[in-house]
């Protein structure tokens, strides 16, 4: 006696569109995380580049510093500065230098990186507290020193020149 079942005709075609639907969202779940993991990669280089740019600004500034600014008269307290722009690469930093007090300076640059592509731009920002130290000397005379002097010898000041006329 043979038990055959007739209606087990076309089970292998449903079970064959099974696996290719089951196939294709695999390998439609593997193309959006290759692609997610590209955007990702691309969006930390950009902004990576955004924050090289921000530094080297900075660090072009203080390393270009204007001596002007010190000086009494070049900046008041308060004031900013924000004329500074420097391009690297077609990434823009722009630099900005506020004066807290007589010696002391906040400088903030932020950069802005898009690899040639205007959807993909990027803005990093970094800053420095910069103190200009210079020393403070009280000039007291021609001649100053900081313990005792012993000379010798015969010399004779006499405030004329050498044609002995008195200027």
């Amino acid at each position: 006696m043979s038990f055959h079942r007739a209606d087990r005709r076309g089970f292998a075609l449903a079970v064959s569109m099974m696996a290719i639907v089951v196939i294709g969202a695999l390998i439609a779940g593997a193309f959006f995380a290759s692609t997610q993991e590209y955007r990702v990669g691309r969006n930390t280089l950009v902004g990576q580049r955004a924050f090289t740019v921000a530094e080297f600004g900075l660090n072009k500034e203080i390393s270009e510093w204007d001596r002007a600014r010190n000086l009494p008269g070049g900046m008041s307290t308060g004031e900013i500065d924000a004329s500074q722009v420097y391009v690297v690469d077609g990434d823009t930093a722009f630099v900005t230098i506020t004066k807290l007090n007589d010696n002391t300076f906040w400088v903030v640059s932020e950069g802005q990186a898009s690899m040639g592509n205007a959807q993909l731009k990027s803005r990093a920002r970094t800053n420095a507290y910069v103190r200009i130290a210079y020393p403070t000397v009280t000039v007291r005379g021609a001649l100053t020193t900081a313990g005792s002097v012993d000379l010798r010898g015969n010399a004779a000041i006499t405030g004329m020149d050498v044609s002995g006329t008195n200027p």
